[in-house]
Parts: C-alpha cells; sequence; structure tokens
C-alpha cells in the first residue's frame, strides 16, 4: 500500500462548513460551478433529491457562503477566488452574486422526532434559532414597532403553533427583504426528513398538513423570494407535502442536470488519489466502490471514497453503516413475495426489470409494491 506523502492533504469526515474546508486548505473536490447552473436556472425554485452521503449539504454550504456577505463571524469574500466559480464568464458571476444576498438556511436534518408534538417542539427550536441568526433586524430603520414585536416573539417563544410554522419562513424573507431591499435566497436542506420520520413512527397524516403549508408560503408566490434550493432523498409528491409549488422545478438522479456535482466523477476520483499520493491503490478503489449511474454518468459516493483515502487505502463498506433505512426493511417485509423474484435476480448478479415510480407518494407505500423500488433507487 503507498504511504502517504507530507503533501498530502488533510480530510474532513462528515464535516459540511465550506468555508472551514476552504480555510483550512483541507481535500476538496471544486464543485463551484454549480453555483453558475444555479444561478442560470430559469426555476424561482429547485429541489434536487440524492442518496444519503452524496455531498448535498456541503453543496447548500457552498451556496450559502457564495450568496450572502457574512457567515457567523466569516467574511465569505475571497473564499471562491482560487475556484472555478471565480473564472466563469472572466469572473463575471463573482462579481455579480457573491455576496450579494440575504439568505436564509435552513436544515431538517435533525427532525426525526418519534411523534408529531416532538416533531412540533423541534420545528420550533429550528426556528427560533433561524430568527436568532438574524437578531440585527430588530435595529433596523426600514422595519416598524410591529415588525419588531413579531420578531421578538420568534426568537423568544420555544413552542409555537402550527399557524405560526407555517409563515414563519416567508416572514422573515420579508422582514430581510425590507431591511436589505434585496431579494432573499432561502436554502433548506434536507426537506424530506421530518415526513420520512413521522411515516416510520406513523404520524404522517397529522405532519403532512403542517409541512404542506410551510413549504407553500415560503415558496409560492412569495415576492421577497430571489431564488431557492432544496435537497432531499425522495422526490416527494406535490399531492402531498410539495402541493401547489407550480412554481418548482425537480431534478432526481434520473436526470442530467446537476449529475455530476454530487458524488465524485472518474477524473475527479483520479486526481483525488493523486493529490494524495495513492496512485496505486485507486484501481482497487473503483473496483471496490464500482460507481453509481446518474443519468448515464458514473459517480462514487464521496463518503465511502474520502473514508477510504483517510484509512490509507483500507477498504471497507463505509457507507452502509450511516443511515436508518427502517422504510426499507418494512417495505421488504410487507411485499417480499411480490419482490423475491427480482431480488433473486439482482443478488445472483442478473438484471431485473422493474417499474419506477419518480413521483413518490407517501400514501401509496402501504399497497404500491414498485414503491419499493423506488425507494432502494433514490
Amino acid at each position: 500500500m503507498t504511504r502517504k506523502k507530507e503533501t498530502a492533504k488533510k480530510i474532513y469526515i462528515g464535516s459540511s462548513n465550506f468555508a472551514k474546508i476552504i480555510l483550512d486548505n483541507a481535500l476538496f473536490v471544486d464543485k463551484s460551478l454549480f453555483i453558475k447552473e444555479i444561478i442560470d436556472d430559469g426555476s424561482d425554485v429547485i429541489l434536487i433529491t440524492r442518496p444519503r452521503r452524496f455531498g448535498k449539504t456541503l453543496n447548500m454550504s457552498m451556496l450559502h457562503h457564495f450568496f450572502a456577505d457574512k457567515i457567523d463571524f466569516t467574511d465569505t469574500q475571497g473564499l471562491f477566488d482560487h475556484l472555478a466559480i471565480a473564472k466563469a464568464d472572466n469572473g463575471a458571476y463573482v462579481k455579480a452574486h457573491q455576496g450579494k444576498y440575504p439568505v436564509i438556511f435552513v436544515s431538517f436534518k435533525d427532525i426525526k422526532a418519534r411523534n408529531c408534538q416532538t416533531a412540533l417542539e423541534q420545528l420550533s427550536l429550528l426556528i427560533q434559532e433561524t430568527f436568532r441568526q438574524n437578531r440585527h433586524l430588530l435595529q433596523s430603520n426600514e422595519l416598524d414597532e410591529l415588525d419588531k414585536i413579531k420578531l421578538k416573539n420568534y426568537m423568544q417563544t420555544d413552542v409555537f403553533s402550527s399557524s405560526q410554522i407555517d409563515v414563519s419562513l416567508r416572514f422573515l424573507s420579508h422582514m430581510l427583504y425590507m431591511h436589505h431591499q434585496q431579494r432573499v435566497v432561502i436554502l433548506l436542506d434536507e426537506y424530506d426528513t421530518p415526513l420520512n420520520a413521522a411515516y416510520v413512527e406513523n404520524y404522517i397524516e397529522d405532519l403532512t398538513p403542517l409541512m404542506r403549508n410551510l413549504m407553500s408560503n415560503t415558496f409560492k408566490d412569495n415576492n421577497a423570494l430571489h431564488k431557492g434550493v432544496m435537497t432531499g432523498i425522495l422526490r416527494v409528491s406535490k399531492d402531498s407535502m410539495l402541493s401547489g409549488l407550480n412554481n418548482l422545478q425537480v431534478y432526481t438522479l434520473l436526470d442530467a442536470k446537476y449529475r455530476q456535482y454530487f458524488g465524485f466523477t472518474n477524473d475527479e476520483l483520479d486526481a483525488l488519489y493523486s493529490i494524495q499520493n495513492m496512485d496505486n491503490d485507486k484501481i482497487n478503489a473503483q473496483k471496490w466502490y464500482n460507481g453509481y449511474n446518474f443519468a448515464g454518468l458514473e459517480i462514487y459516493n464521496p463518503w465511502s471514497i474520502l473514508n477510504c483515502l483517510k484509512n490509507d487505502g483500507q477498504f471497507d463498506d463505509y457507507w452502509i453503516h450511516t443511515s436508518n433505512n427502517q422504510m426499507i426493511e418494512d417495505l421488504l417485509l410487507k411485499f417480499r413475495q411480490d419482490v423475491h423474484p427480482a431480488l433473486t435476480q439482482l443478488m445472483e448478479g442478473e438484471n431485473a426489470n422493474v417499474i419506477i415510480d419518480r413521483h413518490v407518494t407517501y400514501d401509496t407505500l402501504s399497497y404500491q409494491s414498485s414503491s419499493l423500488w423506488s425507494l432502494l433507487l433514490f
């Protein structure tokens, strides 16, 4: 096994903080042209779905740092100077857009409650923290006292009513718009996590109306919105959580657009192993991890590859231990007779022809065996 030289870069496992990786000069695969495509995409609201551990949160952090001028105590200016986006159109994208927008960045990754009341409490605390991050609005000369009283209420209340949650992000976006005189970028990471948990714990019918109203109020006919970007694992049907979002464009792993920005391509794999002085290990890594197919492009899971590099090329099933697959386990048991022939073919290394439904709905999971194949794919 090739020993790493002193010049090899440090590898952060599980870190999704774009600024930390760039400022520490850690190993980073330049996906910054993703920003250009988001800007050029004519859709007001974009949903991109990918499997777990494919770099969704890091890409959202990169968008956050690009559009916002400052995050916490970090000035974002200069973070993109040596990346591909800085060279795009002779720097026009950085000049026109970098640090120019108020940004709301919310991640639902930790909303995994056992019951609806706990989910409500978790959502309330998340929204409360999002408002507290914008406490500078309380000093704004552009907002009246009634607006500031409402802002304080969101910052101080521990548990909100459903109606308060419904309009929370829309209200915050309007306050930011009025203060900055600039429309707002809203980034919503892992949008489907709350409903995935609700389905497993059997309170999906109680939570769906709340999440549907939150999404609709945040993204539909919001004149304070410049661009909305969401990420998740499943494309949940518009008939449920995304009902009414007629300005939404969805890109799954079956679509060519954005396919190269989540996970590593073969060329990027070559570069990674070269940077880490582990070229001799690359061939075995390609055999071991084999690659996923995103709309015809072979893609490698970044979690598996980075863990392998960090462990001096040691191969292991790093990815499989990173998630809860209860939904898939439940459906495997429920539809075992229906899916057994195709599963047997797959486990014997053969191909199996099955029906894939792009529009997964929670209410059909219980009686359509084809839903299992959609979950396995996505």
